[in-house]
């Protein structure tokens, strides 16, 4: 029986077929490794844009409120900058506004919880130092696991991938033991728990990242969410009465942009990864933030590094090795199709192949015996 490309752009199946059989090709071919390194320059990122910040707010150069003003300005300029410079984003303008504006229903939750999310990680290294922060970073991947697993159903929760994550979260956690943790007073007790709420506020932005970063490029996502969000940050800094307060210097003013650019890389390449990842592994990553935040504070401070640290370093390894070799492909609802499943990936391929060769049929010229 003929095969009509008809019936397939009926079923909705051609043009999901021809659409993503790229995407299929750079989901098997590059992906999880080039993620991997995304998310690895990420933490490293991030982990300068925390000790910087700590070490800021310590000497007492900023209020939380008004160094996140500053950090968010370097932030526009540095991502503005960004996609001006690159050819492919700067022609694609336009086309990337659009989407957007299509995806305000996404974009706006992603806008509000980066301010809720800088809000919190500002006032919490005002109150405990770097490292709490880092330790209690990684309660992200439980939530990720609960809401992305659970929840949403966009990924497929395994025991395997369980125990990886709870291998990684174990090693962070004997990294820096959390009884040393200085919440025998409330102003650390509220830095902790500060600390707790933007574990969640990220898993809820990364969550929305994936959503989006097909359509938007990571840039272009990050820095809407900024803009966005900007305009808040000053009205905070306005109520606190901080905006006048700023005591700037060569050194405070370099100290803010360093603080703005590793911030900048840190949330482009954690975007930039979610093409590549899924968000568990993602959120996973922030394991291995207490690794490089103490080797930081080691150089910085002059803290030994003890046995403790490499066996948890051990352990991080081994959980996201395991995380990786388990990873599964992602259910992709969006798309309207199965993108999870190995046996759906082959029927639409098949369903591809079918199409091309009734298309190259009906163009061959009928032979006259």
């Amino acid at each position: 029986r003929r095969i009509d490309s008809k019936n397939f752009k009926a079923l909705g199946l051609l043009e999901t077929s021809n659409k993503p059989n790229t995407n299929t090709k750079t989901t098997t071919t590059s992906p999880v490794y080039w993620g991997v390194l995304l998310l690895l320059l990420s933490k490293l990122s991030g982990c300068g844009h925390i000790v910087t910040t700590r070490l800021l707010l310590r000497l007492g150069y900023f209020t939380p409120a008004n160094l996140a003003v500053l950090r968010n300005v370097v932030t526009v300029f540095f991502l503005g900058a960004l996609l001006l410079l690159k050819s492919d984003l700067r022609k694609n303008l336009k086309h990337i506004a659009g989407e957007v504006r299509s995806n305000w229903r996404s974009v706006v939750p992603g806008a509000a919880g980066t301010f809720v999310l800088q809000t919190l990680v500002m006032q919490s290294l005002d109150l405990i130092p770097a490292t709490n922060l880092a330790v209690l970073s990684l309660l992200s991947p439980p939530f990720l696991f609960v809401i992305a697993g659970f929840i949403l159903k966009t990924e497929r929760p395994t025991w395997v991938r369980f125990a990886g994550m709870v291998a990684a979260v174990a090693g962070a956690v004997v990294i820096i033991d959390p009884t040393g943790f200085e919440a025998g007073d409330a102003k650390a007790t509220v830095g902790n728990l500060l600390c707790a709420r933007t574990a969640l506020c990220y898993a809820i932005i990364v969550t929305v990242q994936k959503h989006l970063v097909a359509s938007v490029p990571a840039a272009a996502l990050q820095f809407t969410f900024t803009a966005y969000a900007f305009p808040f940050f000053v009205l905070l800094a306005a109520c606190f009465g901080d905006l006048g307060s700023m005591a700037l210097t060569a050194e405070s003013a370099g100290g803010a942009a360093i603080v703005g650019v590793f911030a900048s890389l840190d949330y482009y390449f954690a975007f930039a990864s979610l093409k590549y990842v899924s968000t568990l592994l993602v959120g996973l990553s922030n394991s291995l933030l207490p690794l490089f935040v103490g080797i930081a504070t080691y150089f910085v401070n002059g803290e030994r590094l003890s046995w403790k640290d490499l066996v948890g370093a051990a352990l991080i390894l081994a959980g996201m090795v395991t995380v990786i070799a388990a990873k599964t492909e992602q259910v992709e609802r969006a798309a309207g199709r199965g993108g999870g499943d190995d046996a759906d990936g082959k029927a639409l391929l098949e369903l591809d192949e079918l199409d091309r060769v009734s298309r190259e049929s009906r163009a061959k010229p009928t032979e006259v015996p």
